[in-house]
Order: C-alpha cells, then sequence, then structure tokens
C-alpha cells in the first residue's frame, strides 16, 4: 500500500497554534514590566512559513567556519591551505567589510544571532533567577510581549540589511534558544500578556468552558478564571493511587500552549526574515534536544 509521507511543513500546516499581533514601541524587558496592559491576541491557525526555493549550491557540503580564534579577513591562507571555502558573521550589522570579503572570494557564509543574543536564548545570570523555581515564573523578555518582538525584528532588520548584499546561505535567528534554561525544567511564563494568549487559545481548543470543567474536573465560570498551574502544583494531586484518578490536564495543556507559543513566535520571526530577504532560509541552529520542546510544533 502506498503511504504518503507527511513533511515537517505539512505537520505545521495542520497544526493548530495561537496567532498574535505581535508589533510594538521601544523595547522594555518585560520582567520588568509587570503591569502591562493586557491585550486580546487573535487566536487561529499558525500559517506555513513561505517555501525557500532550492538552488543547485546548497546540494553540496561545504563548512561554514565558526570565528572563534580565527578571523577569515586576516587568516585566508590558513583557509586556502586547509581546504575551506566558507564562514559565519556574527550578527552582521557592522560586518560591510566580511560581506565584501564574500564576493571578493566567492566565499558564502550564514548569519547568526541575526535576531541578536539574550532573548531567544537567555544569559546564564538571567537564567538563575528563573531555574530551579516550584513556582510559575514570568519569562524574562517574555515573548508575548509585543515590545520583545518589536526588538527582535529590529535587530533582524539590522543585520540582514547589512549581510544580504554578499553570498549568505541562511540567517539563524539565535542558537541554543528554549523558553527557559536549556534542559532545565524551567515553569514559565505568567506574563500578564502570556497567560492573555493562554485563556484565547484554551477558548479556540476548547470551543466552551463546560468542555474545558469536564476535561479538567473543574467548575470555572469563563475562561478569563482559568489560572496556568504549574507541575509542582499538580503532582500534589497526584501522589496517590489511583492512577485512574490522576488528572494531569491543567498542567499539560499549559506546557503545550507554551510550546505553541515558541512555535508561532518563530514562524513570525521566519515570516519577517523572509520579507527583508525573500531567496534566503531563515530560523535557527544548535537547539536540538537541549530545549525540551515538542519539535513536532
Amino acid at each position: 500500500m502506498r503511504t504518503t509521507r507527511l513533511t515537517r511543513r505539512a505537520l505545521l500546516g495542520r497544526t493548530l497554534l495561537t496567532g498574535a499581533a505581535l508589533s510594538g514601541s521601544a523595547f522594555k524587558p518585560a520582567w520588568a514590566d509587570s503591569t502591562s496592559a493586557v491585550q486580546a491576541y487573535p487566536v487561529g491557525e499558525l500559517a506555513p512559513v513561505p517555501v525557500i526555493r532550492q538552488r543547485a549550491d546548497w546540494k553540496r557540503f561545504i563548512v561554514l567556519v565558526w570565528q572563534f580564534q580565527n578571523d577569515v579577513r586576516r587568516d585566508g591562507p590558513l583557509y586556502d591551505a586547509a581546504g575551506l571555502h566558507g564562514f559565519h558573521i556574527d550578527r552582521g550589522v557592522d560586518a560591510e567589510e566580511q560581506v565584501r570579503l564574500s564576493l571578493t572570494r566567492q566565499f558564502p557564509y550564514y548569519v547568526d544571532h541575526a535576531a541578536g543574543k539574550g532573548i531567544l536564548f537567555l544569559h546564564k545570570d538571567v537564567q538563575a533567577r528563573i531555574t530551579r523555581q516550584a513556582a510559575l515564573q514570568v519569562r524574562p523578555y517574555s515573548l508575548a510581549d509585543p515590545k520583545t518582538i518589536d526588538t527582535l525584528k529590529g535587530w533582524l532588520r539590522d543585520n540582514v540589511g547589512t549581510t544580504k548584499k554578499g553570498l549568505v546561505y541562511a540567517y539563524a535567528f539565535d542558537d541554543e534558544i528554549s523558553l527557559g534554561a536549556f534542559n532545565d525544567p524551567v515553569e514559565v511564563d505568567i506574563h500578564p500578556l502570556s497567560v492573555a494568549w493562554y485563556r484565547r487559545w484554551l477558548a479556540r481548543r476548547y470551543g466552551n468552558i463546560q468542555s474545558l470543567n469536564a476535561a479538567w474536573a473543574t467548575a470555572f465560570v469563563s475562561f478569563d478564571d482559568v489560572q496556568p498551574r504549574g507541575f509542582d502544583e499538580v503532582r500534589q494531586g497526584a501522589a496517590r493511587p489511583p492512577l485512574a484518578a490522576w488528572n494531569l490536564s491543567p498542567w499539560m495543556e499549559w506546557r503545550h500552549f507554551m510550546d505553541s507559543q515558541f512555535a508561532h513566535v518563530l514562524a513570525d520571526l521566519t515570516r519577517y526574515t523572509n520579507s527583508l530577504d525573500p531567496s534566503i532560509p531563515a530560523g535557527f541552529v544548535a537547539s536540538g534536544s537541549v530545549d525540551g520542546s515538542d519539535r513536532s510544533r
């Protein structure tokens, strides 16, 4: 029997996630402004990101050398001796010299940290504030805050504006990204905007509050009454048999939503980067299993 292969793009197209009109003004860290006015996010399907037509030169293997303890501008002879013909640019807004070298020597490159460093990947001092905490946390630089997204897009606009002029192969927003701190369990994000988004996501998922109450064994009057529940709270009700009496739905739905929020933001950034340079792929690198996310999203 013939089977149809389900591609990642098709899977994303089938996945119901939240939608958000993410735009904003001057950036201020979300964790420093817990009084932000709660906005109503529209809820809908996550549209697939645009398809980038494959180029012939993408079908061959090439090493793009990370610029750590080496510099392609200085070490050109060493690159030639080693048979290396590609490199990477960090961020890129001030990389006019590397872009010119790329064109002169026909060296391709990829751009890392195109959306900066410290928002999609939280620095270690920031991670330390939210790890190993039993209570739910506000994510520093909440991905539900339009000011955060505006900052990411501002960095993309500046960095892509310069680096798209050379032989760029791809744009990476950041590396080792996660909602929290790699695969450490971090219960984020209860920023007011994130909680408002969560409630609208639940309303679309369940249709009415009666359906949610039936699944969760709760008695909420409306979706506006629903609060995120963390693992530490939920496990207190799942400490004794029988297993059939355990109801982990409130916590599992919260984690499911945060995966959805993360995927939506990454897709939004991908579409934005594609609007700046439609012919070059955009995404992220060095995440893999370290972030604990549901990769199907």
